[in-house]
């Protein structure tokens, strides 16, 4: 038999993982902003090959993306997000 939660532990389930969406959205811009505000020079600068470079703003885009569509908003081109992001668990490309 399948455990049936009761209307509080619902509701507090409900609210703590909307909490945690809209802390993320917040923790994903903040970066996003941070990232761009960051030249490329600079970057190359800390040791980023220009393909790392490529990675970096396409994942940049995509947290863009992810926050746009959170908000119902076009997204920005036709890339996935979730390629980016999935592409950026992965220390080879660094």
């Amino acid at each position: 038999m399948i455990y049936k939660p009761t209307k509080v532990e619902l509701d507090r389930t409900i609210q703590d993982v909307a909490g945690e969406v809209a802390g993320k959205m917040l923790r994903w811009q903040y970066f996003a902003n941070q990232l761009n505000s960051i030249p490329d020079a600079d970057l190359t600068g800390l040791g980023y090959d220009s393909t790392a470079l490529a990675y970096l703003r396409s994942f940049q885009a995509a947290l863009l993306n992810i926050e746009r569509m959170y908000s119902n908003e076009a997204k920005v081109g036709t890339d996935d997000p979730s390629y980016f992001v999935s592409q950026m668990t992965r220390t080879l490309i660094f």
